[in-house]
């Protein structure tokens, strides 16, 4: 069976304090056959000044020896990412896009990145599919809060690839399937 992840992109993605972030941790996990990153105008410039998201993506296919197609849903106008109401209506639409191209795939949510927003309209999304969709949670390394601040303007793609620590075998499983029902 195919597996789709849909993913808001957050500023912990893709690695940050040496571990992957929830983006690359669940692909990391359930290696997914078709990736929809959700880019809002902020992750958008860090993607077109770098290619970070999907660089990393690429090296963890190669390492785990996966494929999967990575469409970008770029965003370029939304700055505004603290509304629920813009996301439950956008995810609600682009969602069923997906289901309707892919009805018997496993599609996952990737509810742990992006605005607090973005991962409460994807939970309500879960809750209320009839199990159509998977909310996945990721757990930080530490098991609390992030709380190292970096420069994302200046983030080192292949530096931050080479120290990531979940590369080492093996690597601790941080993802939780959230139960909506």
């Amino acid at each position: 069976m195919t597996t789709i992840l849909f993913s808001p992109v957050g500023s912990t993605d893709p690695i940050t304090n040496f571990h992957d972030g929830s983006l690359l941790h669940i692909c990391r996990k359930y290696k997914p056959e078709k990736i929809y990153l959700y880019l809002s105008k902020e992750m958008l410039a860090f993607h077109e000044q770098d290619d970070r998201y999907c660089r990393c993506l690429n090296w963890l296919q190669e390492k785990e020896d996966f494929h999967c197609d990575i469409e970008i849903i770029a965003r370029p106008d939304l700055v505004d990412v603290q509304y629920f109401d813009y996301f439950y209506d956008e995810f609600e639409q682009e969602v069923k896009k997906i289901y309707q191209e892919y009805p018997e795939a496993t599609i996952l949510f990737n509810v742990s990145s992006g605005t607090p927003a973005m991962k409460s309209a994807l939970q309500f999304l879960a809750a209320t599919s009839e199990n159509m969709y998977v909310p996945v949670q990721v757990s930080t390394p530490q098991k609390g809060a992030n709380r190292e601040r970096h420069e994302f303007e200046k983030y080192d793609v292949e530096l931050s690839w080479e120290l990531n620590e979940d590369n080492q075998e093996p690597f601790e499983d941080r993802c939780i399937e959230s139960e909506t029902a």
